[in-house]
C-alpha cells in the first residue's frame, strides 16, 4: 500500500490486490507509474510537484479513493532528491570535533543496560574527561537483575549475550541510588558526550526517576554518533538525513583499533579517539 497525498492536502491510499476492483495500483500502472512506485522502499518519500500525477478520485469515507489516472506524459518525471553537499557537512563535522578540544571541557560516558525496554535498567557507566583519565568505570546492580537474559525478540539475544554482563557479575556491585552521589559529582553541570548519547542520558534520567533521585543534569549534549554520521557522509534519502553508523564501524574507517565492543570503558576510550581523529583533519 502506497499512502499519497494530493497538491491540496488530500490523504489517499493506493493499493495493490488481487481484487480488481481494490487495485487503485493497477490504475497507476496502468499509466506509466508503475514501477516508480515498485522501486520505493518502505517510509520513502517520492514527489512529483515539477509534474504532478493527474488523477480522478472520489471521496469514501475519510479518504479519497482515485478511480482514474491519466497516461503520464513522456517528460514526467519524479522531483530529484536533493542531498546535501557532503564537504560542507564534513568540514561541520571536523569544525564540531575541534571546537570539543578548546576551552570547553567535557565528559564522555558510555553505559550498558539489562535491555531497550522502557523497564529496563543500567548495569555498568563508564565517564571519562576530555583526556581520556577513568572518572567513573563500575558495575550497577539493577532490581531485576535477570532482565539481562531476556531475548530480544528483535535480535535473538539477550543483552547479556551483548554486553558480556551476568546476573551473577552483579551480585555484590553497588546499585543506582548506592552510585548516585559520584555520578552527580562528576556530571552534573557538564557537558556530555558519547555515542548515541541520547540513549544514555535518558537511561539515567528514568532510573534516577526509578528510585526517586533528582536527574543528573548537563549543560549539552554532544552525539558523537551524528558527528560521525556528517563527517562519512553516507546520505539515506528515505529519512533525509545521514545515515548512522556502528562505533565499530568508526574506529574501523579512522583506523582505531576497538577491542572489547560494548565495554563501557573502551567504548568511551573508542569514541574519545574518533573525536580526535576526526579532530585532526582540522590540520
Amino acid at each position: 500500500m502506497w499512502r499519497c497525498t494530493t497538491d491540496t492536502g488530500e490523504r489517499v491510499n493506493v493499493f495493490k490486490h488481487s481484487d480488481p476492483d481494490k487495485n487503485s495500483f493497477g490504475l497507476f500502472e496502468a499509466a506509466g507509474y508503475g514501477t516508480a512506485l515498485l522501486s520505493m522502499v518502505n517510509g520513502q518519500v517520492m514527489t512529483w510537484k515539477n509534474t504532478p500525477i493527474e488523477v480522478t478520485m472520489t471521496k469514501d469515507g475519510q479518504w479519497w479513493q482515485v478511480i482514474a489516472v491519466s497516461p503520464r506524459p513522456d517528460d514526467c518525471q519524479p522531483d530529484p532528491v536533493e542531498a546535501p553537499d557532503r564537504e560542507l557537512y564534513r568540514a561541520k563535522a571536523v569544525k564540531w570535533a575541534s571546537a570539543c578540544f578548546g576551552d570547553t571541557r567535557f565528559i564522555i560516558l558510555d553505559t550498558e543496560t539489562t535491555g531497550l525496554n522502557d523497564d529496563d535498567e543500567i548495569v555498568s557507566i563508564a565517564v571519562i574527561d576530555w583526556v581520556g583519565e577513568t572518572l567513573i568505570d563500575t558495575l550497577i546492580r539493577p532490581t531485576d537483575c535477570d532482565k539481562l537474559l531476556r531475548i530480544n525478540p528483535k535480535k535473538g539475544v539477550s543483552a547479556s549475550e551483548i554486553n558480556g554482563i551476568t546476573p551473577e557479575m552483579l551480585t555484590s556491585a553497588p546499585t543506582f541510588p548506592e552510585v548516585y552521589q559520584l555520578l552527580s559529582n562528576v556530571m552534573d553541570g557538564a557537558i556530555w558526550a558519547g555515542f548515541n548519547i541520547q540513549f544514555d542520558a535518558t537511561l539515567l534520567e528514568r532510573d534516577c526517576i526509578r528510585h526517586g533521585l533528582v536527574p543528573l543534569i548537563n549543560i549539552g549534549l554532544n552525539d558523537v554518533a551524528a558527528l560521525f554520521a556528517q563527517f562519512y557522509g553516507e546520505w539515506n534519502p528515505m529519512y533525509r538525513n545521514f545515515t548512522l553508523k556502528s562505533l565499530s564501524f568508526a574506529a574501523e574507517h579512522l583506523g582505531i583499533e576497538a577491542p572489547n565492543a560494548h565495554n563501557g570503558l573502551a567504548d568511551c576510550l573508542t569514541t574519545l579517539a574518533v573525536l580526535e581523529k576526526i579532530s585532526e583533519q582540522d590540520s
